[in-house]
């Protein structure tokens, strides 16, 4: 088995002028050909253990160097090299504390290594020890307190998982990353890749911060690559770069929004029914935008189905007769409408609790557009969201000047 070691033999000089000849010894015996002051060893293996030893000798006489012993240990870092991804935040997430986390790994321990947090991008590298641990400071810039980030590398119980914490002066965050395991030899499953489609819940109502259901849509490949497409409550869309879904079925989605004033994260996790469920932590803090000039901190809760293209657009849901209710934003009450699925893909109204009530879906992505007339306004609002096809229903939001409103489709 590969070993790592390290052997420090320095080289012997007697005080007379004459010629040295130099010899070498590993446990007594003489080394034939190791004439030299100095002794390298290559692609070492357990016989290379032992106790060496340098003499040197000319016509006055002879002198030895202190005894070097070497000894080997398994290399603690094969069957690790790879890609890790994770992230850090603390329990209760806040923007200037979170982050993802990106680090690759060789068969010698070292490491090269990415933060995103805040806006902001550090690279370091480095190298674990004997025990798989590393700390590594990187500066933010003048008048900043440095990152401290320290890293334990799982070498004993298998979880090809790296722990940690990231620390910032005054807040100290956990980290998690793990690694890709997925590729050519281990494809991922090919009945969890999806597609799937996801809505992004926020428990408001509008007013003070986003309320109604973001949406999208994600697909793993056989490699265990996975990213998400879509568009938050607030209309902001957003595309996360794509990662890798760790052995246990865990996804570190980490997304920056709004310039350097905002951020998604959070981790989703493959379940059984939701096909995907999660908890991710939604911030801005500038006064950009018509909407929510104060900032906020937003939960959202993220659920996914699995989603199945119908070949006729009315069978993307296996029901045609449906709920409309909307909610939130500058509605005083719920308002409500009956609603029935054609095959063209639109949904046909009937009753009078929405004004002018139009929806239809796209059978090919499972996303739901329409409008309606916002009694405040009196000025068409336009709906979007996506079917949650595992439950036979829909969720997504309406905006109006006075905030974000949510929107459901319901079995009535």
């Amino acid at each position: 088995m590969p070993a790592l070691a390290a052997v420090r033999l320095a080289k012997l000089r007697l005080g007379a002028t004459a010629p040295l000849h130099y010899s070498w010894t590993k446990n007594g015996a003489v080394i034939r050909g190791a004439v030299a002051p100095n002794l390298s060893l290559a692609s070492l293996t357990a016989a290379s253990a032992g106790t060496y030893q340098l003499t040197a000798a000319n016509a006055y006489g002879a002198a030895r160097s202190a005894p070097v012993s070497l000894s080997l240990v398994p290399n603690p870092f094969a069957g690790l090299p790879g890609a890790y991804y994770g992230l850090f935040a603390e329990s209760n997430p806040q923007f200037q504390s979170s982050g993802r986390i990106t680090l690759a790994l060789t068969g010698v321990g070292r490491f090269t290594a990415g933060i995103l947090s805040a806006g902001n991008s550090y690279s370091f590298s480095g190298l674990f020890d004997i025990n798989g641990h590393a700390v590594e400071t990187l500066s933010r810039g003048a008048g900043k307190v440095p990152l401290t980030v320290g890293l334990n590398l799982d070498l004993t119980q298998g979880t090809e998982q790296i722990l940690g914490a990231v620390s910032g002066g005054n807040w100290t965050a956990s980290l998690q990353a793990d690694r890709a395991t997925y590729g050519a030899a281990n494809p991922f499953p090919t009945a969890s890749r999806g597609p799937f489609t996801l809505l992004l819940q926020s428990p408001g109502d509008g007013t003070q911060s986003p309320g109604g259901d973001g949406y999208g849509k994600a697909a793993v490949s056989a490699a265990g690559s996975v990213s998400l497409q879509g568009v938050l409550s607030d209309n902001t869309a957003v595309a996360s770069a794509a990662v890798s879904v760790s052995k246990y079925g865990q996804w570190p989605l980490y997304i920056p929004l709004y310039g350097k004033a905002g951020s998604l994260v959070g981790w989703i996790n493959f379940t059984n029914n939701p096909v995907l469920a999660g908890s991710v932590a939604w911030f801005r803090t500038n006064a950009s935008g018509k909407l929510y000039r104060g900032g906020f901190t937003n939960s959202l809760s993220v659920m996914g189905s699995t989603f199945l293209p119908g070949s006729a657009r009315r069978s993307v849901l296996g029901l045609t007769n449906l709920q409309v209710t909307l909610s939130g934003a500058n509605l005083t009450e719920p308002a409500s409408n009956s609603v029935i699925l054609l095959n063209s893909g639109k949904f046909m109204a009937s009753g009078q609790g929405i004004s002018r009530l139009s929806l239809a879906v796209n059978p090919a992505s499972g996303w739901i557009s329409g409008s309606f007339l916002d009694p405040a306004t009196q000025l068409p609002t336009a709906i979007k969201g996506a079917i949650f096809q595992q439950q036979t229903n829909a969720g997504g939001v309406f905006l109006t000047p006075a905030g974000s409103g949510t929107f459901l489709l319901t079995v009535p």
